[in-house]
């Protein structure tokens, strides 16, 4: 008779390095995909609505601002969970990094509300937080009865699709 490997969890000490070798999949890397890929693209494309009426438009304004959702969600696979081993205040710290930016590109822009970049900032941290509570009873159940990766594949598409349909809606309106 064989004996189960316990494998260790994301939140063990050390265990990012451990469950990067191992054919493990964690929930907290993708459960917040979809608040994520809807910020990447509904953050910068407001800021764009906001100052698209101005004489010279300001389009490099409006890529960096999708840059921290997008960090999200690609860096714990680029990293391979390494950066779950990150002190919480680089976390903080880029946070306040987007809000700052946020708010000094709708100055820069001379948006007519430059801080509502930082609102939809802020609204797009709150869903990424409430989003687990909400995917995980919905998607736990089916999980345990199919193997983790194909939820993993319907979630994943199921981001990409809500992205998809918000840039697909704001380039409806140009």
């Amino acid at each position: 008779m064989t004996t189960a490997v316990r494998l260790p969890d994301q939140f063990s000490p050390g265990a990012a390095a451990a469950n990067a070798a191992t054919p493990t999949c964690c929930c907290c890397c993708c459960c917040c995909a979809i608040s994520s890929v809807g910020a990447a693209v509904h953050i910068p494309e407001a800021l764009h609505q906001d100052t698209k009426e101005l004489e010279r438009p300001r389009s490099l304004l409006v890529l960096p601002a999708a840059l921290y959702p997008l960090l999200v969600v690609v860096l714990p696979f680029v990293t391979l969970g390494e950066v779950f081993d990150l002190h919480w205040g680089w976390w903080v710290g880029g946070f306040g990094v987007a809000l700052g930016w946020a708010v000094a590109s709708g100055v820069i822009a001379r948006s007519r509300r430059p801080g509502m970049s930082a609102i939809r900032l802020l609204g797009w941290a709150f869903l990424w937080c409430v989003e687990p509570f909400v995917v995980l009873p919905l998607l736990g159940p089916l999980a345990e009865a199919t193997h983790i990766s194909v939820i993993a594949v319907i979630y994943v598409g199921g981001a990409s699709a809500f992205g998809y349909r918000l840039f697909r809606h704001y380039r409806g309106k140009r």
